[in-house]
């Protein structure tokens, strides 16, 4: 081994240029493929670490999470094997932390909830049971940042609606857990209890929930006994429970509401393909770099077979410099993870932690198995191409075997992976300027969203008085939520022609000045009013052609009457088609959109000095409507991000491996140049004869490459209810960018082998 390693140094000597190239293609591709293993392995694990998880599950109906409170009761005494069951609620609430208001992460549940996770108890009040009904449990990291080094149990922790005793600390969620939070409160403590009738509470007190079974329990047999249960209620008398495994909950985005952490899925794919494919593209790259250099090297392994060398030593020469290379590029690849895996995590939203590369088995192991294989088939390649040749053959560098030479080939495939990616990125970003330029129905540009808290909550018309008081102040509305945002949604049964009907509506809380600030259209009837008992709302266009009412007047939803039809807004990203929305006349607003003139700075200070002054003891809470809309796509951003860093690295491996091919072809026809140079022939006649191969190879792979990019964004695109169309001249551009970056590529090559001078072309051997 240490007689080939010495080999390969000598050779690396001279050839410094194309090891250099060769290595550093191949530490390039490594870090790529190392830093991808990290982040979809650290995906796949998430919330794995949480005890007993194999035997804890969430309960689903159909499509929707939520389900009676009652089910907590029934399910414990009726349904044999359910071992726990708990109810949740996931939102943020203001709470007094010394001198500020701040915003904590709640989660309202019953005490169940912390038997099915384990959590261990950092402190803890004095007596057996910890009650969370009529008290607080806060996390360790909480707990640091408010309390220090303190044991808080005992103390009070002041919120705006609720003054809750601390009993307990408890450990952090995992970070790798879909379920994170800073307190635990009671179940009660998280809804708004109706004193309505039963059948009124049974229905309307929703939550979501999780089951842990016994470990020989069936989870069909429960969730056909649960549905049972829920059968019994008229609103849910057709609906069926499914358990779904909560390790695969973190994969479901098709539940947003939720409130867990969810896994960006298309993103998961997109990078473990992209990791295959970088994978395959480095393979091919040192193969072809490798083989290019060894011609280099015929003559001395044509000499050393005549020396006796037998085939097996020339074999195990080339399959020991494959390890050698991956070994030194594996080195130089995880230092560059290191080094570049903030930048990546940016890039992905999600820490990459380089450290799981020695701690967590999984990763060390496949990068480990992808390292060995990768070395192992590297190697082999190269050796085939030359063990089996006679040391005349060599010697005379007479390597002819009748058959193509298949490098122009994977210099094809390289290239189609590449064109692929960066038509596929050029695509995602002409979808997100789609989007970003789309008519949303309604005027966004320079309105400003100011959340409320605290004082400015029930003082909401003197703040508006106050800011419409300054002319820089075009105009200010109050609303529940903003325009994106709903305080219900579900469905209702209303009149239609003569019958009943279920619709479905979404509930948008406004003043009579939302429709002008927002420029909204009332296409029939009138703006909402404050006048008469019973409340007013509008109804979008698409609602009204669903409803197949005759007219709108004397027409009530939701206990409102409809006075009026607003043209349709786009109210929801564009993933979704228009729906039926309702505007309903509210006051007592918990936002005030303000739209304001250009002067931005000015009216920023005049605004926060405005807030503070009725509300100090919270900070400002504002946000612009462009940005917070634009906000609504990061996914699709990172995924148009992503895919641009990693179009760049199949590019740059692609062209590395173009040198490879280029170096190989020149070495072949280094006579026939310095010949054709002697006849006469021109500088450009021989940069057109070496490019030309370049050319072809590049034009095939943009051929193929077109149709795959064109069914993968199609395929992407099918997301959007509204979104680009597939232009023709996006392929044409990314197919253009590899060629000219192709040329530039391999023009150097090709100009020191065409301007050689021919004497030394016709002595070369």
């Amino acid at each position: 081994m240490l007689r080939f390693i010495k080999l390969y140094f000598r050779s690396l000597s001279k050839r410094k240029v194309l090891s250099l190239i060769t290595i550093g293609g191949f530490t390039i591709s490594m870090t790529v493929i190392i830093l991808l293993v990290i982040f979809i392995t650290e995906e796949r694990n998430t919330d794995k670490s949480i005890t007993d998880v194999e035997n804890i599950y969430r309960l689903k109906r159909g499509k929707e999470t939520l389900l009676p409170i009652s089910l907590i009761d029934d399910v414990s005494s009726q349904v044999p094997g359910v071992k726990n069951i708990c109810m949740y609620s996931l939102r943020e609430n203001l709470f007094n932390m010394g001198s500020v208001k701040t915003d904590v992460k709640c989660l309202a549940t019953n005490d169940a909830f912390l038997d099915i996770f384990s959590f261990d108890f950092v402190y803890r009040a004095a007596h057996p049971t910890v009650n969370i009904k009529d008290n607080v449990i806060i996390t360790k990291s909480f707990c640091e940042k408010w309390f220090g080094d303190k044991n808080p149990v005992g103390e009070i922790l002041k919120g705006d609606y609720m003054d809750l005793n601390i009993v307990g600390v408890i450990n952090d969620p995992p970070g790798n857990s879909s379920l994170q939070f800073d307190i635990i409160y009671g179940l009660d403590r998280g809804w708004a209890f109706h004193t309505g009738s039963k059948e009124y509470n049974e229905t309307h007190k929703l939550f979501n929930s999780f089951v842990q079974i016994n470990e020989n329990a069936d989870p069909l047999i429960i969730s056909s006994q649960i549905t049972r249960i829920i059968n019994k209620w008229h609103y849910f008398s057709d609906d069926k429970v499914s358990l779904q495994p909560f390790l695969d909950v973190y994969f479901d985005t098709s539940t947003p509401g939720d409130y867990l952490l969810h896994a960006n899925v298309s993103m998961l794919y997109l990078l473990s393909s992209i990791a295959i494919l970088i994978l395959f593209m480095t393979i091919f790259n040192y193969v072809n770099l490798t083989v290019s250099a060894g011609y280099q090297r015929i003559k001395e392994i044509g000499i050393r077979k005549t020396a006796g060398a037998a085939n097996l030593n020339i074999f195990l020469q080339f399959l020991n410099e494959g390890i050698l290379v991956t070994l030194v590029s594996f080195g130089l690849a995880i230092l560059l993870s290191i080094l570049i895996s903030p930048v990546l995590s940016g890039i992905l939203g999600k820490e990459i932690n380089t450290s799981s590369l020695f701690s967590v088995p999984q990763v060390w192991i496949t990068v480990l198995i992808v390292f060995s294989l990768t070395g192992i088939i590297s190697g082999i390649f190269p050796a085939l191409a030359f063990y089996r040749f006679s040391p005349q053959r060599l010697i005379t560098r007479n390597m002819q075997t009748g058959k193509s030479n298949p490098m122009g080939a994977i210099i094809a495939v390289q290239f189609l992976i590449a064109i692929t990616l960066i038509s596929s990125a050029f695509f995602i970003q002409k979808q997100i300027g789609f989007i970003k330029h789309k008519d949303l129905g309604f005027q966004k540009d320079l309105v400003i969203r100011l959340n409320l808290q605290g004082e400015a909550i029930s003082r909401s018309d003197v703040l508006k008085q106050t800011l419409l008081s300054n002319p820089n102040i075009v105009a200010v509305a109050g609303s529940r939520g903003s325009i994106m945002d709903f305080e219900g949604t579900g469905t209702h049964e209303i009149e239609v022609n003569g019958g009943k009907k279920n619709v479905g509506w979404r509930m948008f809380g406004i003043d009579e000045d939302f429709v002008g600030l927002f420029g909204l259209q009332i296409i029939e009837g009138k703006n909402i009013d404050y006048s008469g008992r019973e409340p007013k709302c509008l109804i979008n266009e698409w609602y009204y052609k669903n409803l197949d009412w005759d007219s709108f007047e004397g027409k009530k939803i939701a206990g409102c009457e409809v006075v009026g039809i607003v043209k349709d807004i786009f109210f929801d990203n564009l993933h979704q088609e228009l729906g039926f929305l309702v505007l309903w006349g509210v006051q007592g607003p918990d936002v005030l959109n303000i739209r304001i003139n250009g002067n931005v700075p000015e009216n920023i200070e005049f605004i926060k000095k405005c807030y503070s002054e009725i509300e100090p003891s919270t900070s400002v809470d504002f946000a612009f409507y462009n940005d917070w809309i634009q906000s609504m796509y990061q996914k699709e951003e990172k995924e148009a991000r992503t895919v641009g860093i990693f179009a760049s690295f199949a590019l740059i491996i692609a062209c590395l491996g173009l040198i490879g091919l280029i170096e190989l072809t020149t070495n072949k026809r280094i006579k026939e140049i310095g010949i054709r140079k002697v006849n006469g022939a021109r500088v450009s006649e021989i940069l057109a004869m070496l490019n030309k191969s370049i050319v072809k190879w590049v034009v095939i792979a943009f051929l193929a490459a077109t149709p795959i990019a064109f069914y993968a964004m199609h395929r992407w695109l099918e997301s959007f209810a509204y979104k680009t169309e597939l232009s023709w001249w996006v392929f044409s551009l990314a197919g253009l960018m590899a060629l000219g970056i192709a040329l530039l590529t391999v023009s150097f090559q090709s100009w020191k082998a065409a301007t050689r001078n021919p004497v030394e072309s016709l002595r070369y051997e």
